[in-house]
C-alpha cells in the first residue's frame, strides 16, 4: 500500500504530490525512462516508477493511438528508506532556506517544512 504524499526527488530537487494519481500526472514518461527520479511514499517506502505503453482507440474506435503512461508501485513491502528520505529532505531544505539544526527534526517535520516552502 502506498501512503501519500508522494516525495519525488530529482537530484537535490523535490516535488511533493498529494496522491499517486497526481504524481503520475506530474511525471513525464521520457524522464522516468531516463531514471532521473527517486520516489518514496510518506512512510519511507521506496516506489518503483515505470513506463507502460498502452494502445487506445479513439473517434468511436476508428483509429488506434499509443501512449506511454507512468505507473507507480511499491518497490518494497516494508518501508526501509526513512534515513535516506531524511537526508534528502535536509539537503533540499538547506538549499532553499537558511535554517539550521534541521538534523534534530523528524522526517515528518522535515516533510511538513518542505511542503510549506513549495
Amino acid at each position: 500500500m502506498i501512503n501519500p504524499p508522494i516525495l519525488i526527488f530529482e537530484g537535490s530537487d523535490l516535488r511533493i504530490e498529494r496522491s499517486v494519481a497526481d504524481a503520475v500526472s506530474a511525471l513525464e514518461p521520457a524522464d522516468v525512462k531516463e531514471n532521473i527520479y527517486t520516489a518514496f511514499d510518506s512512510s519511507g517506502r521506496l516506489l518503483e516508477l515505470a513506463v507502460v505503453h498502452e494502445e487506445k482507440t479513439v473517434l468511436f474506435g476508428l483509429f488506434k493511438t499509443s501512449i506511454d503512461t507512468v505507473k507507480i508501485t511499491p518497490a518494497e513491502n516494508d518501508p526501509s528508506h526513512e534515513g535516506e528520505i531524511k537526508n534528502k529532505l535536509i539537503a533540499y531544505l538547506k538549499a532553499i532556506t537558511k535554517e539550521q539544526n534541521l538534523e534534530n527534526l523528524s522526517t515528518q517535520e522535515l516533510a511538513a517544512k518542505a511542503i510549506s516552502h513549495r
